[in-house]
């Protein structure tokens, strides 16, 4: 096998990560599961989920979830079309990598002001308002490509006294975005919507939606480990698996085009597209996911010394931690689905992201370390 684009397949995520999972259990990597911790790890959110949504009707983990911090702003963006709501979505989720603790985005005459994820949707909404990123409510190419850097960190507030994580990685990123729209087929115009009139009809095959997005945009990203040459984005050379021209030495993830897919596609539902095989799409590679697994003492680390070092995304150690926390999701999704007495068909991991897992990450987090990630990790604003 020495195709790269067996590389930006979503199956092979999954066939990737359950090997570095395999290699755990062995002893062969940097990690191992304290079994008697399952049970209460599946409980914690099990317990988040009903917390959030006593209900149990669970949206999906979207980045139109991030817009209503404060107060019900969903109403506002629903009044767009889909065009625009495909715009605002693609540049808000390419921005939406961790912020750091400090950073702080007050939306419009607000009082209040949010950090992380939910700061960063308002920014990306007031900027989208405005016509930061072309007309208001619309984004233009030519206007992502010549963005300057200067505009952009007043745009998001930043000062000496409210820095933010990766700064330049995020610019970097809306720029070669809009590199991107102009120079790949899948775009048929100069926004980022323009890529409807690539779609054959208005139902949609989840899987075969995020290769597409996956192709379209994997000269975009700044990190990841090319293959022969061929950047392939959120994809990772592993040294235990192979020499560099070994294909299967490389793990992907793909994150970013995950998350910007499962908010395009609840987008889609919303103007009564008909989308099939979510549940066929993976988890999310982060450190709110992977968080939960370490803080709720199910995943452990070899030595204690892990968690006084830096780490870099192409570290073994971190390609490893992503890996186990894609495969454990899917176990932990099962054993909610059990309880739920539902299907993946009819209650998809996506909501398990939603109700359970990512928020219950986020709160042990803030207990324990202020809302950063246990394992402390350099963030260029393009991958954590």
């Amino acid at each position: 096998m020495s195709d790269p684009e067996w590389l930006l397949n979503p199956e092979t995520i999954r066939f990737q990560a359950k090997k570095i999972f395999v290699a755990m259990e062995f002893g062969e990597t940097n990690f191992f599961l304290d079994d008697e911790r399952w049970n209460e790890t599946v409980d914690i959110v099990w317990k988040e989920m009903n917390r959030n949504y006593p209900s149990l009707d669970i949206p999906f983990h979207s980045r139109l979830r991030h817009f209503d911090i404060g107060h019900n702003r969903l109403y506002q963006i629903e009044d767009q079309s889909l065009e625009n709501l495909i715009d605002l979505c693609c540049v808000s989720v390419l921005i939406d990598a961790g912020a750091g603790d400090r950073w702080r985005y007050r939306y419009k005459d607000e009082k209040e002001s949010f950090g992380k994820s939910e700061g960063l949707a308002l920014a990306s909404l007031e900027m989208f308002e405005k016509g930061f990123f072309g007309q208001p409510f619309e984004v233009s190419a030519d206007t992502l490509v010549n963005l300057e850097l200067k505009d952009f960190k007043t745009a998001l507030q930043i000062s000496d006294d409210n820095p933010i994580d990766g700064l330049e990685g995020r610019f970097n990123l809306l720029k070669n975005f809009g590199k991107a729209i102009k120079n790949n087929e899948f775009f048929k115009g100069d926004r980022p919507s323009s890529f409807l009139q690539s779609l054959d009809s208005k139902s949609i095959e989840a899987k075969e939606f995020l290769n597409q997005i996956i192709m379209a945009l994997k000269t975009i990203w700044p990190q990841g480990d090319p293959y022969k040459g061929d950047s392939l984005g959120d994809v990772w050379y592993y040294p235990p698996f192979g020499e560099r021209d070994n294909i299967e030495a490389y793990i992907p993830f793909h994150k970013l085009p995950q998350w910007l897919t499962y908010s395009l596609l609840e987008i889609f539902m919303k103007f009564d597209y008909e989308v099939e095989g979510i549940c066929k799409m993976t988890g999310l590679a982060e450190y709110r996911n992977g968080g939960l697994f370490i803080d709720s003492g199910l995943l452990l680390p070899n030595s204690i010394e892990v968690f006084e070092k830096k780490w870099s995304a192409n570290s073994p150690l971190i390609i490893e931690w992503r890996a186990i926390t894609l495969v454990l999701l899917d176990k932990l999704h099962k054993e909610i689905v059990e309880r739920l007495k539902l299907t993946p068909e009819l209650f998809p991991l996506v909501k398990t992201l939603e109700g359970g897992t990512w928020k219950a990450g986020r709160r042990l987090a803030q207990e324990k370390r202020n809302g950063l990630p246990p394992l402390d990790i350099i963030r260029d604003g393009t991958v954590f």
